[in-house]
């Protein structure tokens, strides 16, 4: 185990890469590159990215990524099981033989054993006592709020009742008044209410992605319909599963989500292209504006890829608006 770091490491100069030469290939970030051909594999985020990274690495200089995975977990066993034999030799030789057990603490126990049988019921009834009480605190209180809720009620429609019969005959004389107003205004709020609902129809388009490019294990998408207000989501769905966002080239966030974590990344309007990296591709779920983005549908197999988005330009918003009759037209940009 302590030489798979220098195996790499040969092989990987051999081949004549650099580390960053390597990191460019593998999408391994060049920290974790170090770490294996230093043998720190604790550095690494977890043992599920210990060896789908070795085997990768190895992989691409050249070595056979199985075999090396399968060192890699062989000396793993054996240096645990070595130290744990030697742990255990090294306590028995400090500590001596164990103690015997001292006579008669069996029986102890069975002469307290009624007593503390009659301690846990006690403790079952006081509990009982108390909760009750309070369940029962709680009942009347309730009971009084929905007297005192019902009192203001009565006195409410009441005084609605006078207040209406003073209303009534103000109000009609109103009506015919009203009723001009509105006709004359109707026809503005009319073509307002289209011009809005045209504005809000083009602002929902459906959303779409289309592969135009694969290279190795980097996909790129091409987004249509972009409205500039999107959030992506990431969870995850078994084992562990590192991931990263980046927007325009600089990280957002990164990190390893556990079974059933999830995380919202919001995508500033102005972003053109967004990265998502996964390390556990088939135990991660990309939810983009709460839509599944099936990006397995490409390539099932690969674990580690790199998801390339081109978010396109976010189109104008119009907003019609009605002034003395004249349509008026307002461009927003996102």
């Amino acid at each position: 185990m302590d030489n798979i770091g220098q195996t790499l490491k040969a092989a990987r100069e051999k081949k004549g890469y650099t580390l960053d030469d390597l990191q460019q290939i593998t999408k391994i970030q060049k920290r974790y590159l170090i770490a294996i051909e230093e043998n720190n594999f604790e550095a690494l985020p977890g043992q599920f990215y210990v060896r789908a990274f070795v085997r990768q690495y190895a992989n691409t200089v050249g070595l056979d990524g199985d075999a090396v995975v399968a060192q890699l977990t062989e000396g793993s066993v054996t240096d645990n099981a070595d130290g744990a034999a030697g742990q255990s030799l090294s306590r028995r030789r400090q500590n001596g033989p164990a103690p015997a057990t001292k006579p008669g603490m069996l029986e102890r126990l069975k002469q307290q054993l009624p007593l503390i049988t009659i301690i846990g019921v006690v403790v079952l009834i006081i509990g009982g006592v108390v909760y009750a009480s309070v369940q029962n605190r709680r009942a009347t209180q309730h009971e009084r709020q929905i007297a005192q809720t019902s009192r203001k009620v009565t006195v409410n429609n009441n005084v609605h009742h006078h207040h209406s019969s003073a209303v009534t005959s103000s109000t009609n004389s109103k009506i015919s008044s009203a009723t001009v107003a509105s006709s004359s205004t109707s026809s503005t709020m009319t073509s307002q209410s289209s011009s809005a609902q045209s504005s809000k129809a083009k602002h929902h388009k459906k959303q779409s992605f289309k592969l135009t490019r694969k290279s190795g294990k980097t996909f790129v998408y091409k987004m249509k319909n972009n409205d500039g207000n999107n959030v992506i989501q990431l969870t995850g769905k078994a084992d562990e599963s590192w991931c990263s966002v980046a927007v325009n080239g600089e990280t957002l966030w990164q990190g390893t989500l556990m079974a059933g974590m999830s995380r919202q990344i919001r995508i500033p309007a102005a972003a053109t292209n967004v990265q998502i990296s996964l390390g556990n591709s088939k135990g991660t779920l990309i939810k983009i504006n709460g839509r599944k983005f099936n990006f397995l549908k490409a390539n099932h197999k690969l674990t580690v890829r790199s998801i390339v988005i081109n978010m396109g330009t976010v189109p104008a918003q119009t907003t019609g608006t009605v002034t003395n009759g004249t349509p008026q037209t307002v461009n927003r940009d996102y």
